[in-house]
């Protein structure tokens, strides 16, 4: 009997049950968690609990996607992939490893290589020598950077920070630095009037190593010219002496009352100024009590605050033969009226007079020498004033370290019964004048001034035949032969006690105005360094600033999108050439 012969049906061979979550996405998702614990590590100060979390999730997919594609994971091991990836991945530690070797070589030595143009990180060998000759004094102060930098500064703080340090290196720590946050320290910011964040304060100390905020300035936008120019302007240590003439009718630095000028002393004092009241018999007499040319003072001003009679020639002639031989004036001129007591209980009445700083002695000098001289007038101006018509007010120019970099915002100066400023039209040979302060178009004056006092509430209007503004009503000359130099000033009343009193706390720089016109009278100013230190600049170096979307934006694109980038496009690289296993053929018998 035959047995039947038993055929096998042809059936397709068996196949793997596809996973539902493929492997390769696994292995997407252990790259994501390594770059965010990766992200963590670099960017914040302790690794958080979001790092570990990327962390854990990255080790997650990697162990996951091993378990589930076992033939990948060891062809990823053993395969020709791993034999020549290996070697990459070593060669590529060893050379990080140099790198951080020799970057910390070249840290531990202080080796630096400034390659801009303009200087942004290192010092100028001009600003090097000055710096380093000044670190030998030891009777100079030492110098304190206040830098005003928030959060949204980090970027630019770790850049400015290199110039910083190259200050303090090169000053053998004379000049020191130090970082504030403005939204934690308010009231700083009032104290040194910091108005936007990245604004530095310079300020010398004192000799307890406290800040002295009374000789502290600001700078505005971060400049290795401006910096270096305001430290060596704090630094200055000359001995300085402003003289304060006493004439009929003019204004005492002893005075405490409101027409006094005890508080510009105090402020001058505070810059170890000497300030001393004299007499015209102190400085005039054979055998003078004060010697204007003395040689112990690196700088002597001689002040005449208001006045109202004219000096007689030969009193006046001891002041133009100081200034004529270098010395240095600032007149300021007196209201142009005296007040006289009326009868019985009536209130006193004014009466014009003719000034001692509109004389005509005075005036012919001043004229001659300098183009400048004052006008026999009164500016009044019903919009732009402070108080009433007597009272304009005006804006500092520029051009000077007079009114360049004024601390307040937006400074204005407050005068009261001020006289203006006639400029010649062709000035002096070797005389460079500069307007110091402005009206505003809606000033007029009058020269009237007899019956402008005897009815000032009929004739203050103005009228067509009134001059009108802008006036000028503070200049200085210089003269570049004999170095003499002098301010005018056409209202006493900007110095006194009670303008600087009353203006506190506002825009007006009154006060900080008769400072710097005290300082540069004397050459105070650059006394430190005598030559202003700069820098070349040219338009193409013009700093470009982005809002803080852009700057984000080219962290992301610089920091993580590029670096990031080529490192993925690498693992697809490497996972479309990976070395595949060949299927096994199974020979199925029929």
């Amino acid at each position: 009997m035959t047995t039947p012969e038993i055929q096998t049906p042809n059936l397709p061979p068996p196949q793997d049950q596809e996973p539902f979550i493929p492997p390769f996405w696994l292995l997407i998702v252990a790259i994501v968690g390594f770059v965010i614990a990766f992200i963590v590590l670099v960017t914040q100060p302790t690794f958080t609990v979001v790092g570990w979390g990327g962390l854990g999730l990255g080790l997650l997919g990697l162990i996951a996607w091993a378990l589930m594609s076992p033939e990948q994971a060891r062809n990823l091991l053993t395969g020709k992939t791993a034999r020549y990836g290996g070697t990459s991945v070593i060669v590529t530690v060893v050379f990080l490893a140099a790198l951080v070797v020799i970057y910390i070589l070249i840290r531990n030595q202080n080796i630096r290589a400034d390659l801009t143009q303009t200087n942004d990180f290192s010092l100028t060998a001009e600003a090097r020598a000055a710096f380093s000759t000044l670190a030998a004094d030891p009777s100079i102060p030492s110098v304190r950077m206040l830098a005003f930098y928030g959060q949204q500064q980090a970027g630019r703080r770790d850049q400015d920070t290199l110039l910083l340090e190259d200050y303090q290196t090169t000053s053998n720590g004379k000049i020191t630095y130090e970082f504030i946050d403005p939204e934690r320290s308010p009231q700083l910011l009032e104290q040194y009037g910091v108005t936007t964040p990245g604004q530095i304060v310079v300020a010398p100390l004192n000799a307890d190593g406290t800040v002295n905020t009374e000789r502290a300035e600001l700078v505005r936008l971060f400049s290795q010219e401006e910096l270096s120019n305001a430290a060596l302007r704090v630094m200055a240590t000359g001995n300085f002496r402003a003289l304060f003439l006493n004439t009929e009718g003019g204004l005492s630095t002893e005075s405490t009352e409101g027409d006094g000028l005890s508080l510009l002393k105090a402020s001058l004092e505070d810059l170890n100024w000497t300030v001393q009241d004299v007499s015209i018999f102190d400085i005039s007499a054979e055998q003078p009590t004060v010697n204007l040319q003395d040689p112990a003072f690196d700088g002597t001003v001689l002040v005449i605050a208001g006045g109202e009679a004219a000096l007689s020639d030969e009193n006046l002639a001891v002041i133009t033969n100081f200034v004529s031989a270098g010395g240095d004036l600032v007149l300021m001129a007196a209201p142009g009226f005296t007040s006289v007591p009326g009868e019985g209980d009536a209130e006193a009445t004014a009466t014009a007079t003719t000034t001692l700083a509109a004389a005509p002695n005075m005036s012919d000098f001043l004229f001659q020498n300098f183009g400048l001289r004052f006008r026999s007038d009164i500016i009044l101006d019903l919009s732009a004033q402070a108080g009433d018509a007597f009272s304009p007010i005006a804006l500092p120019g520029t051009g000077s370290f007079v009114v360049d970099d004024l601390a307040a915002d937006n400074p204005l100066l407050v005068f009261r019964f001020a006289h203006s400023i006639e400029q010649a039209e062709t000035l002096p040979t070797g005389v460079s004048v500069v307007t110091l302060a402005q009206t505003a178009e809606s000033a007029y004056s009058k020269s009237d001034l007899g019956a402008l006092l005897a009815d000032p509430a009929n004739t203050a209007a103005q009228v067509e035949t009134d001059a009108v503004g802008p006036f000028t009503v503070a200049a200085s000359a210089e003269n570049s032969s004999t170095g003499g130099r002098v301010i005018l000033i056409g209202s006493d009343w900007l110095a006194t006690n009670n303008s600087l009193a009353a203006l506190a706390g506002t825009n007006a720089v009154n006060g900080e105005f008769m400072t710097r016109s005290l300082q540069w009278a004397a050459g105070a100013d650059a006394f430190a360094g005598q030559v202003p230190i700069t820098t070349s600049f040219r338009p193409q170096d013009t700093p470009v600033f982005a809002t803080e979307d852009v700057v984000r934006n080219i962290n992301l694109i610089t920091v993580f999108v590029i670096p990031f980038g080529v490192l993925i496009i690498g693992v697809l690289v490497w996972w479309l050439n990976r070395e595949v296993r060949p299927a096994v053929k199974e020979k199925v018998s029929v």
